[in-house]
């Protein structure tokens, strides 16, 4: 498993066209954008709210905490930015 963690957002899509957003995101992978990829998950905002897991890796359990990891690393990410807008405090 990689050591570090790049969350993505592509920008926003009405789900009018899933094939191509679904084609843009495996070209991406493809053509090495994102490095050495072992697991994909994705989540549907449904009733049911189904989730996917694609790859060596991609069975429930490690895509359930492929997306504990995100959320975690926007967390930190979000907090290192707030802290970085809190104006320097005097020694």
């Amino acid at each position: 498993m990689p050591s570090t963690l790049n969350l993505v957002q592509h920008p926003a899509h009405d789900l009018s066209n899933v094939p191509a957003m679904l084609r843009r995101l495996a070209d991406d992978i493809e053509t090495g954008k994102y490095g050495e990829v072992y697991a994909a998950g994705a989540v549907l905002e449904a009733a049911a709210c189904p989730v996917f897991g694609f790859g060596l890796t991609g069975h429930a359990q490690n895509v359930s905490e492929l997306f504990a990891l995100a959320h975690q690393k926007m967390v930190r990410d979000r907090l290192a930015y707030l802290e970085s807008l809190e104006p320097s405090q005097p020694e």
